[in-house]
């Protein structure tokens, strides 16, 4: 018959070899939950710089575009300047024009020599007009 301390020995034997058993599931379990956890997480983290990237290189492509804009409002704001300024050189010809065909009119009208003053002011209208082919 054994005796009940060698029962309790035996018991306490295989107590701690269930335990230590456990004890190794436990790490097992824990090594396994950690390792996909990295995983999960380095899958987030890549997706996430995925994304900034992709942000970024839409920021990029927005900054470009606005870039561009703002060259071509420049653009714009320099052909109008031009223009602008041969519109007023094509008036002041004119207004010179307008100012000497009145004068010619009133010299005509007091001299009687109306045919010299329009063949004068067809001169000065080819001379005009070739100054504007000349701008245009």
């Amino acid at each position: 018959m054994v005796s009940p301390e060698i029962h309790l020995f035996q018991f306490l034997v295989t107590l701690f070899q269930q335990h230590e058993q456990t004890k190794v599931e436990i790490e097992k379990i824990t090594s396994e939950v950690q390792w996909q956890l990295n995983t999960s997480c380095q899958k987030k983290e890549a997706a996430i710089q995925e994304k900034e990237a992709a942000i970024l290189e839409k920021n990029q492509a927005l900054n470009e575009k606005a870039m561009a804009i703002q060259e071509n409002e420049k653009t714009i704001q320099d052909l109008a300047a031009d223009h602008m300024k041969q519109i007023k050189e094509l008036i002041e010809p004119k207004k010179l024009l307008i100012w000497s065909w009145s004068r010619m009119q009133e010299s005509a009208q007091s001299c009687h020599n109306k045919t010299e003053l329009e063949k004068r002011l067809q001169e000065k209208e080819a001379a005009l007009q070739a100054k504007q082919a000349a701008l245009q």
